[in-house]
């Protein structure tokens, strides 16, 4: 029981219960930036839930810039499935994880969007949590190397889903902030696809997707994720009452999960270093977030150490 409260006294510390605005505020007015790593995969997933009648740009770009990669490549496969609902999008995501590694995927999901959710072609809302938690799996079984495309208004704000103490949902996603037509998606794809099939550089594909777009789309990197996530958790989290609260919380986790209360002034005492000893807590985050110990190789790819922080 003192080992579970201990780790509930850890991860404890790097709780976010913090606005959702103030971090979406963060992402839409960020300079974008660039990829500083790169990712592999042999598969594009295209997940599609419009309703009938509406344009379904998933079938359409790969009735074409698909089909012609497709054609150029023939290591890459290009699968298509239509889901009506939130259970079959979660269990197609599900589907998705369970072939990887073998298959690396690019995922390109097309739906409708809001700020907060996803929607399916029978109204079922999903949250960017429930999305992220699925992400997650397909990213932690291919190595931290899934790509998200999204083509939904507002799509880039699933980059809320996002959660510090826990892996990376992707290692990059790509979006619109805003409300956007069907047909506009499509378009804006079209050349996405087509340039990062030709330079097979992702920062070249999101220029080539603004170039004549009526709304910005963006492209957020993991790496900037993390930065940005934790940037909003030490200016929101890390003084005065909030701090004060998170170590009241703390100690009342770990009370709960079997610390004995007799050492209750060492246990506020511990709450208070963990939480006071940033670098501890980057150093945490980072190695979950970019699952160091399950792919050991990513230290090499997202190599983050607490003092890169003053120079990005």
């Amino acid at each position: 029981k003192r080992q579970e409260a201990q780790k509930v006294l850890r991860c404890a510390c790097l709780t976010i219960h913090s606005s959702r605005c103030r971090f979406a505020e963060r992402l839409n007015s960020s300079v974008r930036a660039r990829m500083t790593a790169s990712c592999r995969f042999n598969t594009v997933y295209l997940i599609s839930s419009v309703k009938p009648g509406e344009l379904n740009v998933a079938s359409s770009l790969e009735e074409s810039s698909l089909s012609e990669a497709a054609i150029r490549n023939s290591e890459l496969s290009i699968l298509k499935k239509n889901v009506a609902s939130k259970v079959e999008l979660l269990q197609e995501l599900d589907e998705i994880a369970s072939k990887c590694p073998a298959a690396l995927p690019l995922l390109h999901l097309d739906l409708h969007g809001s700020f907060d959710f996803f929607e399916c072609a029978n109204g079922d809302r999903v949250s960017w949590l429930e999305i992220g938690d699925q992400l997650r799996k397909i990213n932690t079984a291919c190595g931290l190397n899934l790509l998200v495309v999204v083509s939904a208004c507002y799509g880039g704000y699933a980059a809320l889903a996002t959660q510090l103490m826990a892996p990376s949902p992707f290692f990059g996603l790509c979006g619109p902030l805003e409300e956007v037509s069907a047909g506009d998606l499509l378009d804006n794809y079209e050349r996405f696809y087509r340039r990062i099939f030709q330079t097979k550089d992702f920062d070249l594909a999101l220029e080539a997707l603004n170039e004549h777009s009526s709304v910005p789309y963006h492209g957020v990197p993991t790496r900037y994720l993390f930065k940005l996530g934790w940037s909003h958790y030490v200016g929101t989290l890390c003084s005065g009452a909030a701090l004060k609260e998170r170590i009241a919380n703390v100690v009342e986790k770990a009370l709960a999960s079997g610390f004995p209360k007799s050492n209750l002034s060492q246990l506020r005492k511990r709450a208070r270093q963990f939480i006071g000893n940033p670098q501890a807590s980057f150093e945490q985050a980072r190695d979950i977030f970019f699952m160091y110990d399950e792919h050991p190789n990513n230290r090499l790819r997202f190599p983050f150490a607490y003092e890169d922080l003053d120079h990005e």
